[in-house]
């Protein structure tokens, strides 16, 4: 049987979304690449492309990320 938080793993990391404000990533092993309308993160299965502007990173500790911005779209790759 499977635990809610096993549920919850998108390629191995958790996401938190609040609203299209802030992005809280558990599980982010770093970052592929970035620009100005996006922010490709490294997880332990695959990564995430968060698409937006005016990107801030708040908190980068251990595998914990947290960004700030207008955050229009995700994506998931492997």
């Amino acid at each position: 049987m499977r635990t809610g938080e096993e549920d919850a793993r998108i390629h191995g990391a958790v996401l938190e979304l609040h609203g299209d404000r802030e992005a809280v990533i558990e599980g982010c092993l770093g970052v592929y690449d970035y620009s100005d309308t996006y922010l490709k993160l490294r997880l332990p299965k695959g990564s995430v492309i968060l698409f937006g502007k005016e990107f801030e990173l708040t908190a980068f500790e251990e595998e914990r990320i947290s960004i700030k911005g207008k955050i229009s779209s995700l994506e998931f790759g492997m």
